[in-house]
């Protein structure tokens, strides 16, 4: 079984063809497979940016304990598995049937299991295995129908630090109000560069001290046209799993919330 887990929904699930559909809006005429191919290569194994401020080491271990019970099972390299967390399901669905079958028949037109490139003087097949699996016949693992994502993929979370605003829309603007739902703002300030080394995020409120040239006001409930608003629901009630309950919302532990925020920083 093929598992990676690419894209929000996990429906890409082996890097080559992720690199290829980032291309897909420069278009595909005269792709260079060796550009795809490299970046492969480059970002497997790479390690995430350090967090660049102070640790409560002593915290971060209690952190690691509630992560390792709550919250590891899901979020593992190369889970592709996707959740029904309560998030919106409008980015889930943003490829068409249509889209669909285009992004197959360029896909693998442009890199089947045949497909024989030069990287570093060296004839490989980047399209030829995925962790040892033959891809040889399986055209699933280029684009998955969309019946087979009711949800959002939980991605491994090292690096987690600098990739705010959370959620697959980006409506939550740090760890801690994705952990304490009940105190996600309806507006917020976005891309500003100062850090909110409490509530891990970039700096997010309009009242707190900072570069006021930086960012914009960012309000999560309105409409983007005649029918489709955003939304920062999702991934704040705890999930049962067969016979293991985990926990999602810390509104009534902060204290739990604050160890695991300072252990994903370590991440």
């Amino acid at each position: 079984m093929i598992n990676g887990g690419g894209q929000w929904n996990g429906n890409v699930p082996t890097p080559i063809y992720r690199n290829l559909i980032a291309m897909l809006t420069l278009g595909l005429d005269n792709t260079d497979m060796r550009v795809a191919a490299f970046a492969d290569e480059l970002l497997d194994g790479l390690p995430a940016s350090p967090y660049p401020f102070a640790v409560d080491i002593e915290l971060a271990k209690h952190g690691k304990s509630l992560f390792a019970e709550h919250c590891a099972d899901c979020h593992q390299p190369k889970n592709g598995k996707v959740y029904d967390t309560g998030t919106s399901m409008k980015r889930a669905y943003v490829v068409g049937t249509l889209l669909n079958y285009a992004a197959h028949k360029e896909l693998y037109e442009n890199c089947s299991p045949e497909t024989t490139i030069n990287l570093h003087g060296k004839d490989i097949k980047p399209c030829a295995e995925f962790d040892g699996v033959s891809m040889v016949g399986r055209k699933d693992v280029l684009m998955s129908s969309n019946n087979e994502h009711r949800g959002y993929n939980a991605r491994p979370l090292s690096g987690i630090w600098a990739q705010a605003p959370y959620l697959h829309n980006g409506t939550v603007p740090t760890v801690y109000h994705l952990l304490v739902p009940n105190e996600r703002p309806e507006s917020f300030i976005k891309s500003r560069l100062d850090y909110d080394q409490k509530l891990l995020g970039f700096s997010w409120d309009p009242q707190q001290p900072g570069n006021r040239d930086e960012g914009y006001s960012f309000k999560v409930k309105v409409k983007v046209n005649a029918i489709a608003a955003m939304s920062n629901k999702g991934h704040d009630k705890d999930i049962t799993e067969g016979k293991k309950t985990y926990r999602l919302d810390w509104s009534n532990d902060k204290q739990g919330a604050w160890a695991i925020i300072e252990y994903l920083k370590t991440l």
